[in-house]
């Protein structure tokens, strides 16, 4: 006859099985948390990409109302008031970022005020033309002032179809395409995929509010020739811009 188990077996066992029930429980409510805290760091992410574009409005309108103002205009002392709240709600925004993405925030450098205000000496576009494409109309209105301030030609598309038509259109006469990342009826990248297809020398420069630093090297692993995070400063847009037109014509082929 097979040995019955003893009370000491049972209570063992039960003892075991209740443990496994815990530690089941346990790792549960952890998976539990962490889709929570994926969902809440999506939920940041998208928040804090529709306020850098807000911020983006704020800040690149302020720096072309301070172009060429003396520190005793009258003007100036609220604007640099305004430009400095710009600043502070871009810290906090980098800071949601950082929570979304799951990393540690890196220490920014932040320039002072007062250099920022210095008037700006970026070489002027001449005869370049630039289509810039974003569902922001704000960010559209406010990039055109600023690229037609310094001499550039600029044509507008709000979306990645849009931008693949005037393309067909001018693809000659385009030096370079200023690409928002995430629009509806057809994104950034893949617009940058299909103008690509149309030309293989054209350049393309990103720009989001909501990029990690993988896919960034992604974009422009697919071709991009530059990325702008959103807020940017106008005398740091400029020069980004300005680096990638110096730059000869490439020509892309996807692997």
């Amino acid at each position: 006859m097979t040995d019955k188990p003893t009370y000491q077996a049972l209570e063992a066992r039960i003892g075991q099985l209740e443990k496994e029930v815990a530690e089941k429980e346990t790792l549960s409510a952890q998976l539990q948390q962490a889709q929570r805290m994926e969902a809440v760091g999506t939920l940041a992410g998208e928040i804090a990409n529709d306020f850098n574009n807000i911020l983006q409005g704020i800040s690149g309108y302020t720096e072309i109302l301070l172009q060429g103002k003396e520190p005793d205009n009258p003007d100036f002392p609220n604007l640099t008031a305004i430009y400095k709240a710009a600043e502070r709600g871009t810290r906090l925004i980098r800071q949601l970022l950082s929570f979304s993405h799951g990393v540690t925030a890196r220490k920014e450098q932040t320039a002072k005020a007062d250099a920022l205000l210095e008037k700006n000496t970026s070489p002027l576009g001449g005869r370049e033309t630039i289509l810039v494409v974003d569902d922001e109309k704000s960010i559209i209105d406010m990039v055109g002032t600023i690229l037609n301030q310094f001499g550039y030609q600029v044509l507008t598309a709000a979306n990645g179809r849009e931008a693949l038509e005037r393309h067909r259109q001018l693809s000659r006469k385009i030096d370079l395409v200023i690409l928002d990342i995430g629009m509806p009826e057809m994104g950034g990248q893949e617009c940058l995929q299909e103008l690509l297809k149309l030309d293989p020398h054209t350049r393309v420069v990103f720009t989001s509010g909501y990029l990690n630093d993988a896919s960034i090297a992604e974009l422009m692993k697919s071709g991009a020739m530059g990325y702008i995070g959103k807020p940017y400063k106008v005398t740091d847009f400029l020069q980004s811009i300005r680096t990638v037109l110096d730059k000869e014509r490439p020509y892309f082929q996807e692997s």
